[in-house]
């Protein structure tokens, strides 16, 4: 017997990507009941610094044939909100994409068509627009607002590789975080179940049908999808 909750039940398979972490998080959202049985899908929330930002989208000029980098794919998967403040907007085009452009003699006018689809990404946050002086010497006052808004939001830290983000009390995280957040919400979604009264089924149940997961056509697949993000929808 499959378990139920609401008449609908849904065991996520193998075939999930990333992304459907999103979709997992709405569905215990309507289902609510099953939320302790599952338990807690964890959120990163970091800020993004700028020295990282243009490195993503340097990446992203030189591999137009990826979709999307892996800070991409972890913003898009829920699993990681990054934040910025209004400053980093202002560094992007004053100061990081026109030197990039530079040294790699790229016109940054693409840089610049890159940012504007890239920073829709991000949750902006307009408490620290300017650099403010700090009581500690030999530091870089521009990575001022990095530091602030991260403490601000309570976030795990400043993707970043400027030390100055330690040095100014900042908790500075590197790339290496980054793929193991996109490890994280590839795992999770790869073999996410839901487990209603200790049983861990491998099977999807939507209005009492049950169908075996490996048994699952994509025709199915897209079917069992549309139906469930339709009856969220309508919740």
């Amino acid at each position: 017997m499959v378990p139920r909750c609401g008449g609908i039940v849904i065991i996520f398979q193998c075939w999930m990507t990333s992304a459907s972490l999103v979709d997992l998080r709405r569905f215990l959202e309507v289902y609510q009941p099953l939320q302790p049985v599952v338990g807690e899908i964890a959120q990163f929330r970091v800020v993004l610094d700028a020295n990282i930002a243009i490195a993503d989208l340097l990446f992203k000029y030189k591999n137009p044939e990826v979709k999307q980098t892996a800070i991409e794919e972890c913003i898009k998967s829920s699993a990681m909100p990054v934040y910025a403040p209004l400053w980093l907007n202002q560094e992007m085009i004053e100061s990081a994409i026109p030197k990039v452009a530079t040294r790699k003699s790229i016109a940054g006018s693409v840089l610049q068509e890159l940012w504007l689809g890239y920073k829709e990404q991000i949750i902006w946050d307009d408490s620290f627009s300017t650099p403010q002086a700090s009581a500690k010497s030999g530091v870089d006052v521009k990575d001022t607002p990095y530091v602030d808004l991260a403490l601000h939001i309570s976030a795990l830290g400043v993707l970043s590789r400027d030390k100055d983000i330690e040095r100014l009390g900042g908790t500075r995280l590197e790339m290496n975080f980054v793929l193991a957040v996109r490890k994280y919400a590839r795992a999770t979604s790869y073999h996410a179940t839901i487990k209603v009264g200790g049983v861990t089924t491998g099977a999807v149940a939507i209005g009492g049908v049950s169908i075996s997961g490996s048994k699952l056509t994509e025709r199915i697949k897209h079917k069992i999808f549309k139906n469930l993000h339709y009856g969220m929808r309508q919740t």
